[in-house]
């Protein structure tokens, strides 16, 4: 199953919208990121990774591909963090997909806190809710990420 969430990029002074798409699938574990991003884009693999943990959430135990389309233009910085942990989580199972309507940015700290200048904010006309269908409650106070104003 491929989960897909909106999250944004900048070429220059011009922004443009940026899809990432999960896939998780069978075989052995990895966690590749594809689609022209920099170094910052990808060590979002061990940021996500540390942050789903500290979450109290189980890192998923397959292969993971995450594609950053359009794949022809450089992704560059750690705002893709966000996007990135909502695709893993929606597709395990652990949260509702996100909003369509909507584009996530941000950095995560391991802790699974926002972090950096441009933290976790949202995009377009909802805010990031997702909630842990086992318990809600526990993942909005112990992910900072869940809770942007």
């Amino acid at each position: 199953m491929v989960t897909t969430v909106r999250s944004l990029g900048l070429q220059g002074i011009s922004g443009y919208e940026v899809t990432v798409e999960c896939f998780l699938s069978g075989g052995l574990p990895a966690f590749d990121v594809v689609g022209l991003g920099d170094t910052a884009v990808k060590e979002a693999r061990e940021r996500v990774r540390a942050a789903i943990k500290n979450c109290g959430a189980k890192f998923p135990v397959s292969r993971i591909t995450v594609n950053l389309a359009p794949a022809n233009l450089k992704k560059e910085g750690t705002v893709y963090d966000l996007p990135l942990l909502l695709g893993i989580l929606a597709g395990e199972g652990e949260i509702d997909a996100p909003d369509p309507a909507s584009a996530f940015i941000g950095e995560l700290s391991l802790t699974g806190a926002k972090s950096g200048t441009l933290s976790a904010s949202t995009v377009g006309s909802q805010r990031c809710a997702g909630a842990s269908r086992s318990s809600p409650r526990r993942w909005r106070r112990s992910c900072g990420a869940f809770s942007t104003p």
